[in-house]
């Protein structure tokens, strides 16, 4: 049932977003109302008759001596077999509110060991891209531009959970994003 309901947000946003903006295939908000109409069907007729298998979620077994040591709120994991386990510390996470009175006041939350991602971006539609995140959600949480050049251009960006870095590189032609989690 969570199925199908997720299913019909989709098609509702898939009908939405049609009508909104219609592309190629739909010059008009009529054919996209007709789209969205024929989506709302489809996913009613087809999607009670898709039978989804469980995912088998594995659980790994922590050893008490490992459990037992483990600060308050750390979670131990056991990674390749009895005798070895990680220790992950808690999530540490702010509101958009207390986030900004840090950012505006000059104290950043500490942040943890930083992982970065690329991709290769066309240095134009790269640019867009991060002003549409910014754009998106900078009325709720707050943002820096870091360096603002010709050939680079990086944004920082503080969420719930973790400071984003987000840079644009023409010269590689990359857009790298480093997520680094509060402690």
């Amino acid at each position: 049932m969570a199925a199908m309901a997720q299913m019909l947000v989709y098609a509702f946003l898939v009908g939405v977003l049609a009508c909104i903006y219609p592309f190629p295939p739909f010059r008009t908000r009529g054919r996209a109302a007709l789209f969205a109409v024929g989506s709302f069907i489809a996913i009613a007729v087809v999607a009670p008759k898709v039978e989804l298998p469980p995912v088998a979620r594995p659980q790994a077994a922590v050893s008490p001596p490992v459990a037992a040591t483990a600060p308050t709120g750390w979670q131990a994991t056991v990674e390749k077999g009895p005798g070895t386990a990680t220790l992950k510390p808690p999530v540490k996470t702010y509101t958009p509110q207390q986030l900004t009175r840090m950012v505006r006041g000059g104290r950043y939350p500490p942040q943890g060991a930083a992982q970065a991602r690329e991709e290769t971006y066309d240095f134009v539609k790269c640019l867009v891209a991060l002003r549409v995140i910014r754009n998106a959600i900078s009325a709720e949480y707050p943002y820096t531009t870091v360096t603002d050049t010709d050939g680079i251009h990086v944004e920082k960006v503080w969420v719930n959970d973790a400071a984003m870095t987000l840079s644009c590189v023409a010269s590689t032609r990359k857009l790298v994003i480093t997520t680094a989690p509060y402690l």
